[in-house]
């Protein structure tokens, strides 16, 4: 992970923790535009601190997709799902794209 810097003294410090993601997403198809993380550092000057990065991608809601639908389950969903359907999970899988809850609900029923 990238270093940040301390908007207090203006120093490198090391994030620790992810405290939350804010993801900016277009309303018609849910694109990801950037996601801002907010983390616990450590200023060697300052103390404790809480610093923002900012990204291309959302972090979380990867991670949480990657549990609920492991790489190992992608060749069932790709013959279950519709080309447009698998599509757009794909993309969220890997941050880019936002599923709405319906589109979720949905993909899950598919591969019961």
């Amino acid at each position: 992970m990238s270093q940040l810097i301390c908007s207090k003294c203006g120093r490198e410090v090391k994030p620790s923790k992810m405290r939350a993601e804010e993801s900016l997403v277009t309303v018609p198809d849910g694109k990801v535009l950037f996601s801002n993380r907010w983390f616990d550092a450590e200023c060697p000057a300052c103390g404790s601190v809480l610093q923002n990065k900012i990204g291309h991608h959302a972090s979380l809601q990867t991670k949480e997709l990657k549990k609920q639908f492991p790489k190992a389950k992608l060749p069932l969903l790709r013959s279950r799902l519709s080309d447009k359907e698998f599509k757009r999970l794909k993309e969220a899988r890997e941050g880019k794209r936002s599923l709405t809850d319906e589109e979720l609900t949905v993909i899950q029923k598919k591969i019961q």
